[in-house]
């Protein structure tokens, strides 16, 4: 699962066997998390994702045309 939020690395184990990975801890997480579960990203990202505001419809009250184009009053 992926996060909308950048983390930094607080430290980095070495593996203990030849054939094991590498893992990482992040500053805001108990656990430990393997290479390909990261994504690095050098400075700040570009396109910052915006977190919409939903809305929950209750009902729809009448419909209304306005500039040629369909809407509903709710």
């Amino acid at each position: 699962m992926w996060s909308n939020e950048v983390y930094e690395i607080e430290r980095v184990y070495k593996p203990k066997k030849s054939y094991s990975v590498y893992e990482y801890k992040l500053n805001e997480f108990k656990d430990r998390f393997k290479e390909e579960e990261l994504l690095k990203t050098v400075g700040n990202p570009q396109n910052k994702i915006i977190k919409v505001n939903k809305f929950v419809i209750s009902k729809l009250i009448k419909p209304v045309i306005q500039d040629n184009k369909e809407n509903y009053e709710v």
